[in-house]
């Protein structure tokens, strides 16, 4: 069964048009000033016809020769953001002031985060690679335990995203929720699902923390992919 593919609507750092796409696949172009000042440029494309986009870095790390040239591709891209924010939500979560920890907001906020890992596990469950079905909502979760916890289910999403291709995020599958009824999805629905399903519990958890006088994190994506500027681009360039 074949899919519609959407077009790629992500920012692309801005080189010369050439750098980036066949021109011939650029649909429509857009600049944008940040608050900063500073000049951004986004290329949308047809997806067909443009070449992969070049490589980006995960905070300090070269991703040296790894591009998104499939749809399978995207979702380990996307899940190596949603590690970077992990890293950033539990250090949120450790910013807390100590006096208030003991406070029923704080025990949502780390049980927020408790329960985007018992989520991960459970879908990982109904893919048949995780052992057991977790509690979906998790209470008095400990903050220590949150880093070992989290380790454990990256490590398998890892190791099962690695393993995919874009025939099997056709796969459909089968699974009986709390409710006792039966459901069926593909594959791609699932990596859709929990991967917004995140950005929704972050947003939670920062307001907590920053209610709570912890220092609140901006986990954008597209402050992860580190753009470059056009005026910074065109200096480097000289």
């Amino acid at each position: 069964m074949s899919r519609k593919r959407s077009p790629s609507r992500g920012p692309r750092p801005p080189e010369t048009i050439a750098d980036l796409v066949d021109p011939a696949s650029i649909v429509s172009e857009e600049e944008f000033i940040s608050p900063s000042g500073k000049t951004y440029r986004i290329i949308h494309t047809n997806e067909t016809n443009a070449p992969p986009p070049r490589e980006e870095r995960r905070g300090d790390e070269q991703r040296e020769g790894q591009r998104m040239t499939s749809l399978v591709d995207r979702f380990r891209r996307w899940y190596e953001y949603e590690r970077d924010c992990n890293a950033k939500t539990l250090a949120m979560l450790e910013s807390v002031p100590v006096e208030a920890r003991a406070t029923a907001e704080f025990q949502k906020a780390v049980d927020r985060m408790a329960h985007l890992v018992a989520a991960r596990a459970r879908w990982l469950h109904r893919l048949g690679h995780w052992p057991e079905s977790p509690k979906v909502f998790p209470t008095g979760t400990n903050l220590t335990d949150l880093p070992d916890a989290i380790a454990k289910i990256e490590k398998a999403w890892v190791e099962y995203l690695g393993g995919l291709d874009d025939t099997a995020l056709e796969r459909e599958f089968e699974w009986v929720a709390p409710d006792g009824k039966r459901y069926r999805w593909d594959v791609e629905g699932v990596l859709t699902q929990v991967f917004g399903h995140a950005w929704y519990h972050r947003g939670q958890i920062a307001q907590l923390v920053a209610a709570l006088g912890g220092k609140a994190v901006d986990t954008d994506y597209i402050l992860w992919c580190k753009l470059t500027s056009i005026e910074e681009a065109s200096a480097t360039k000289g």
